[in-house]
Order: C-alpha cells, then sequence, then structure tokens
C-alpha cells in the first residue's frame, strides 16, 4: 500500500524549492562582470526575488492571522544570497501553515480608508502558489535575457530531487 501524500503539503515544499532554486541562481550571477543594460536587468531580479520573499511572509501573517516576524525584515536592504536564506524561512512557514492551518476559517483584512477584506485561509494560500509560479516565470526570463543558465524548477524536477 502506498503511503498518503498530503497534497497541500507538497505543493508548498514545490513552492519553496522552486524559490530557492530560482533565487539561489540569480544570487550566482557575477553583478561585476555585466555591462548597464545587464545591470538593469538584475536589479530588476532582485526587486522581484525581494517581492517573492517579501509576500510569503504576507501570506504566512495572513493565513495564520498572525504574524510571521516580530518586525518587519529589511527585504530591501538584503543582498539575494540572503533573499535565498529567507526564501527558506518564509517558505518552511508556508509549508507549516499547510499541514496545521484550518484551511476553511474565514478571515478578514482591514486597512484604513479600504473595504474590509474577506476570504479564507484556503484562498491565501492558492495566492501563494500562484504569485509564486507568475514570479519565477518573470525572473527566468529575466536570466534567459542575460544569458545565464538555470533549471525550470519543475514539478518533475522536485519530484526527482526529493526522491534521491
Amino acid at each position: 500500500m502506498q503511503p498518503q501524500i498530503d497534497l497541500a503539503t507538497q505543493l508548498f515544499e514545490y513552492n519553496r524549492y522552486a524559490n530557492v532554486r530560482i533565487l539561489g541562481a540569480c544570487a550566482a550571477i557575477d553583478a561585476a562582470s555585466l555591462d548597464s543594460n545587464q545591470a538593469a536587468l538584475l536589479t530588476e531580479i532582485r526587486n522581484l526575488a525581494e517581492h517573492i520573499v517579501g509576500s510569503e511572509s504576507y501570506y504566512a501573517s495572513t493565513a495564520m492571522d498572525a504574524e510571521m516576524f516580530e518586525t518587519r525584515p529589511q527585504w530591501e536592504a538584503m543582498t539575494l544570497p540572503e533573499l535565498v536564506e529567507m526564501a527558506e524561512v518564509t517558505g518552511a512557514k508556508l509549508v507549516e501553515v499547510a499541514k496545521t492551518a484550518e484551511l476553511s476559517a474565514p478571515r478578514k483584512r482591514e486597512r484604513a480608508g479600504e473595504e474590509t477584506f474577506h476570504f479564507y485561509s484556503w484562498t491565501v494560500l492558492v495566492q501563494a502558489i500562484h504569485h509564486g509560479v507568475e514570479h519565477r516565470t518573470q525572473i527566468k526570463a529575466l536570466l534567459t535575457q542575460l544569458g545565464v543558465p538555470h533549471q525550470e524548477g519543475s514539478g518533475w524536477e522536485f519530484s526527482v530531487d526529493s526522491t534521491t
């Protein structure tokens, strides 16, 4: 008999894996060897990396209805290798949330001057997966423009890497 697999957990293990892989490829770029046009692409990559990691922190906090960090990390001050480390942290937190959150729990977000937004914990997790795929795809396109080799971070690669 095959062991049971928790699909939500696997999706977020994959999400963490894919983020760390693509951001790791970015962190390995030798910035000094880039010309000015390429440097602009690297800046865009860095901004996307910051956005991915910061958003994952937000998603985990929102799904848990509790802040992930005592004080907001200064994502914009982090280097790419530091953002890779934080992708491990935020990714692990999303895995934990996928395992433990009551996914049907109603949530709400209130922001000054805006209508209250009502949703469920599962909504945040679906958005986190969508968001990660969207921005990893943008980063891969920029890496391709730079001529930087990178793996796709596909579900197939994740399956092979996680079983070896």
